[in-house]
């Protein structure tokens, strides 16, 4: 009965947690990803991550277009065997998602040898044009 009470309790708590107001970002790039990584064909001297990058722009920035590049980090590019990846815009034109995959050769690599290599992707490169003139900003990952 005290292990029910005090898993409700800790319920409780993370729920309150969660619930907590954030204050709005000043960045005005919102970067995410969701990735994977697994065996080609299950193979493991060859591993496919698959990744969806989300690049999002805040009310302040101006309304023109804006293109994304994902820049993978430079353990894993001696490494690339294979890359593809597309972009889409949302409706708004705030909103860019690049999907795709990557597979690399990790045939001499343990799992532990590729966690410390770092993320595949360590960043995203944003490029716009303001007031006439080209702009890119890097974000890391």
């Amino acid at each position: 009965m005290k292990n029910i009470i005090m898993l409700l309790s800790v319920a409780a708590f993370l729920i309150t947690v969660g619930c907590v107001s954030k204050q709005p970002s000043k960045e005005p790039w919102q970067v995410q990803i969701v990735s994977s990584m697994g065996a080609v064909k299950d193979n493991p001297d060859f591993q496919e991550y698959t990744y969806t990058l989300t690049v999002s722009r805040n009310n302040q920035l101006p309304t023109g277009d804006f293109s994304i590049k994902h820049i993978i980090n430079e353990n894993f590019k001696s490494r690339l065997i294979v890359q593809s990846s597309h972009g889409k815009p949302n409706s708004n034109n705030n909103v860019l998602e690049d999907k795709g995959k990557i597979i690399l050769d990790t045939e001499d690599l343990s799992k532990e040898q590729i966690v410390q290599m770092g993320p595949v992707i360590s960043g995203v490169k944003i490029m716009w044009t303001e007031n006439g003139k080209y702009v890119e900003e890097i974000k890391t990952i």
